[in-house]
């Protein structure tokens, strides 16, 4: 079976929250990537992104294996900047997950509770740390 198929049977089965991916580049373990849902195939994101297809790599994974990547749930992943509990957070393009500034969408403040975001923190934490998060999207 190729990966393709196996990333989107897992997709489709709600039930599972880690898949199979094969990585672009070296990625450390708690990096966020993209994943291309028709080829198996990750990268990285862009700033601020919140259309695409998500994973957390679950432990580091060289440049053209297979490793697993966390879509669902509970997951400990690489801040790229102080975030307080709670915190929406989505991918930047160093593969880390920042905090969303309340003022993204319009300019002015907003509920950060109904924006929408890839992640949200657990813990307090800093630039470069491994904390838990919980994925709210996919």
């Amino acid at each position: 079976m190729a990966i393709a198929d196996i990333v989107s049977n897992t997709i489709s089965n709600p039930t599972l929250n880690v898949i199979p991916a094969q990585a672009h580049a070296d990625i450390a373990a708690g990096k966020v990537i993209q994943i291309d849902i028709l080829t198996g195939l990750t990268s990285a994101p862009a700033d601020n992104d919140t259309l695409g297809f998500f994973g957390i790599a679950q432990s580091d994974v060289a440049s053209g294996d297979i490793g697993a990547f966390q879509i669902r749930g509970l997951a400990q992943a690489m801040l790229g900047d102080t975030s307080a509990i709670g915190t929406p957070l989505n991918p930047m393009s160093d593969m880390m997950l920042n905090g969303q500034a309340v003022t993204a969408l319009t300019g002015e403040a907003q509920d950060i509770n109904i924006l929408p975001a890839f992640a949200k923190t657990l813990e307090l934490g800093v630039d470069g740390e491994l904390k838990t998060v919980l994925i709210i999207s996919q």
